[in-house]
């Protein structure tokens, strides 16, 4: 037996050893791993790259005008949808097929509008210019206040709506025995400035008188009271005199070819204005009509509903403690049985947790009463320590009072701001009574929530000024919601919401 530690005259020991290992498969490879990541990267990436399918819809329009399949759908400029195919209706008009891109789905609601674009020539100007060589298209309109679901039927229009901020007014109805030139989309000016439009012309059911529907455009609703006198106006006034010869005063060209309707009001006891209200409408304006309407002022809004609490908090810092001063606005309401609160940002609160307080004390502006001012502290501190005392999910607490105090006192309204021009107020801290910061609200900018608050994406002020400030409407000058900056948005809580929390 040969001795494998002498073969040839070699040290065995010094041989290397072959070690003897498992080779991996292929897909235990690391390779293969990331390969296999980027192939479903790839693949997601294509699948969310892909056009997704749009929301069929079906509209009926009394004409066709033209269109076509393959025609755009637009809103604001922007294509948002093709229109699918187009067939004649059971009764009358068309019925068109039209996809929605899924982008723009949001724009469908129970309250949108649609008509189709094409050219139109006017007195008051010239508009689908556009279609006049190329393809006709469809033009939507979204209704902001609608939360519902989408439906899949709408009824088109046969001429485009009005405007927004003429839809944003009050419909009034003139009657005169003859039409006096007055047609539809006259406008209706206030000392020559047009404050509304009119809508149609047609006789009444006992063909006794003509009626025209007109609108008052916000916020000029607020000029029209029962005490207002209403005139055909058709835009060329001829005045002859032995001394002065003649004189022609004429108005507007789409004035003279459509007429129009001037008004004045002539006494302040006037009732506000009411949707549906009927005026007679007169062939000319009578001379005392200008006489009583230059010696009186129309009210504006009386701004009003507004106290400041004034925070005294303490802060750690480098140099110690120091003292903090925080403002913040509040709503002071009375319901109908007499029950008084404080209307409060939720927000406040943190500052009174019992567990953690910062707050020393805190007043209303202009109010001396230290009794009171120590029980408004307490006030806060308990509502803090019970959970933050929120009216539901709002960010809002309501306060209650017993104490008789001298307060702007509001009712708690049913109202909706809906379609209203707003305006925030806030007392600034030491002013006199009845100085008031007002910041005007474009109701256009507002977005409904689900929860019935209002968001305010475009807020210019400082918010922490603004926070818990009052909400008026310009046109009836009530107290309708409370400015509230929460997460980072400037809110308004209806207080129609509230109506509930206080008995």
């Amino acid at each position: 037996m040969t001795n494998i530690d002498s073969i040839d005259g070699v040290d065995g020991a010094a041989l290397p050893t072959a070690v003897v290992t498992k080779r991996r498969g292929v897909l235990q490879s690391r390779v293969w791993i990331l390969t296999g990541f980027a192939l479903l990267l790839a693949i997601w990436l294509a699948w969310s790259s892909m056009p997704k399918p749009g929301t069929r819809i079906s509209i009926h329009f009394p004409d066709g005008h033209g269109l076509r399949a393959g025609d755009p759908v637009r809103y604001r400029g922007i294509d948002v949808g093709t229109v699918r195919g187009i067939q004649l209706g059971r009764g009358d008009g068309v019925d068109v097929s039209v996809t929605i891109d899924q982008s723009a789905k949001s724009l469908l609601s129970n309250g949108a509008n649609f008509w189709i674009v094409r050219p139109k020539l006017a007195l008051s100007g010239v508009s689908g210019l556009e279609t006049a060589v190329g393809p006709k298209y469809i033009a939507v309109e979204p209704d902001s206040l609608t939360l519902e679901s989408a439906p899949r039927e709408f009824s088109g229009l046969a001429e485009a709506p009005q405007q927004v901020g003429e839809r944003r007014g009050t419909e009034i109805v003139f009657q005169a025995d003859e039409q006096f030139g007055v047609n539809a989309g006259s406008a209706v000016t206030y000392r020559g400035f047009e404050v509304g439009k009119i809508l149609d012309v047609r006789l009444s059911d006992d063909s006794r008188f003509v009626n025209f529907r007109a609108i008052i455009r916000h916020p000029h609703q607020r000029l029209v009271t029962s005490e207002s006198r209403f005139w055909a106006n058709s835009g060329i006034d001829v005045d002859f005199s032995l001394r002065e010869g003649l004189s022609l005063d004429t108005d507007s060209l789409e004035t003279i070819a459509r007429g129009g309707v001037s008004f004045l009001t002539v006494d302040t006891a006037g009732e506000k204005l009411t949707a549906g209200q009927v005026f007679p409408l007169y062939r000319k304006p009578k001379d005392q009509w200008l006489e009583k309407a230059n010696k009186i002022r129309l009210p504006t809004v009386d701004l009003k509903g507004a106290v400041t609490l004034v925070i005294k908090t303490s802060r750690f810092g480098l140099l110690g403690n120091r003292e903090v001063t925080r403002l913040a606005s509040a709503v002071p309401v009375q319901t109908e049985s007499g029950q008084r609160a404080l209307i409060v940002p939720t927000n406040l609160l943190m500052e009174f947790n019992a567990n953690k307080l910062s707050a020393k004390s805190v007043t209303i502006d202009g109010l001396e009463k230290d009794s009171f001012d120590q029980w408004l502290f307490e006030a806060f501190v308990d509502m803090a320590s019970a959970g933050g005392g929120k009216s539901g999910t709002l960010p809002v607490i309501v306060l209650p009072i017993d104490a008789a105090i001298d307060l702007p006192w509001q009712k708690l309204t049913a109202a909706g701001i809906e379609n209203q021009p707003l305006i925030a107020v806030r007392h600034p801290v030491g002013a006199s009574d009845g100085t008031f910061v007002h910041l005007p609200i474009d109701w256009d900018q507002l977005v409904i929530q689900r929860d019935g608050i209002w968001k305010v994406p475009e807020f210019e002020g400082d918010e922490d000024l603004w926070n818990g400030s009052p909400i008026l409407s310009v046109d009836s000058g009530e107290v309708v919601g409370v400015m509230v900056s929460d997460n980072s948005w400037m809110t308004i809580v209806p207080l129609a919401r509230l109506r509930q929390s206080v008995r």
